[in-house]
């Protein structure tokens, strides 16, 4: 006669098993879904994957741009590095959020910038969410600061703001 406690038990235990290895890989969808938003934004999978890495400007012709902001307890440093003479802008912000930062700048004395940023903010129970923005301004390269207005959101709340950011 068999152990009808033990099989029991034996049941229980797989369906711990199961339970615990979907939660795996919720958490590793979590995990790949911010990694190829931050990498490839709205740019479908084939794409993304077959795309040669976006240049950097050249650091000789070039400034950083640094700035931090703060907001509902989330607080965030970024770096731009803008071609002085125009083109496309790199970067990244990290804190509470992290991420990268691509866009343009037209070039000039107050010539326009714009761009998005694409990345993920930590969250109390210790998984990230994912967290975008775009945003648009101007390069005052004589002043050594850059005004942006940008706007983002994260976990269903967004948000807008003006940032300064100096070099």
């Amino acid at each position: 006669m068999k152990n009808k406690k033990r099989d029991g038990l034996a049941g229980i235990y797989v369906l711990l098993l199961i339970l615990l290895i979907l939660i795996g890989g919720l958490i590793g969808f979590d995990f790949l879904s911010i990694e190829y938003n931050t990498r490839c934004g709205d740019t479908p999978v084939g794409e993304c994957l077959s795309a040669t890495p976006s240049s950097t400007p050249d650091i000789e012709t070039s400034e950083v741009a640094r700035g931090t902001f703060s907001e509902k307890g989330y607080s965030v440093s970024l770096s731009m590095t803008i071609p002085l003479g125009g083109g496309a802008v790199v970067g990244s912000f990290s804190g509470d959020c992290s991420g990268v930062i691509n866009g343009n700048y037209d070039g000039g004395e107050n010539g326009m910038i714009r761009g998005d940023a694409r990345g993920s903010c930590k969250t109390p129970i210790l998984l990230p969410v994912p967290a975008s923005g775009t945003f648009d301004g101007l390069v005052d390269v004589n002043g050594g600061m850059v005004s942006i207005n940008g706007t983002g959101s994260a976990l269903g709340f967004s948000g807008s703001r003006s940032l300064i950011l100096s070099f």
